[in-house]
């Protein structure tokens, strides 16, 4: 596959397939637009995590879990509008242990 950006708004993008990668897509999917989105979300976390630097402790698709002091202003500004983060624990509950495993598919 070849990404090449020709300005801050476009790219051109081309690939071939491969014997093993010759499938048919469905009829409402379109694996470009699908990856072009996903890349998009990824930079919009990684915005976040930049700004949380060491305090940062986990990170998956569109979670980020990291260590807010109590006495310490927010890192992260969350509210419930689309594009922003969102809390999802009550304000009185707290991670106290947080297990991670790492996973591998050979």
């Amino acid at each position: 596959m070849n990404l090449v950006f020709a300005s801050d708004n476009g790219f051109w993008i081309s690939w071939k397939y491969g014997a093993e990668e010759n499938v048919p897509s469905l009829r409402l999917t379109n694996d470009v637009i699908g990856s072009y989105i996903t890349a998009s979300a990824r930079i919009h976390l990684y915005r976040y995590i930049a700004r949380l630097r060491e305090n940062a402790i986990y990170c998956v698709m569109d979670t980020v879990i990291y260590i807010q002091p109590r006495d310490e202003t927010q890192h992260i500004q969350t509210c419930d509008i689309l594009d922003d983060m969102t809390f999802e624990l009550r304000r009185t509950q707290m991670i106290k242990t947080l297990n991670s495993s790492i996973r591998s598919v050979v």
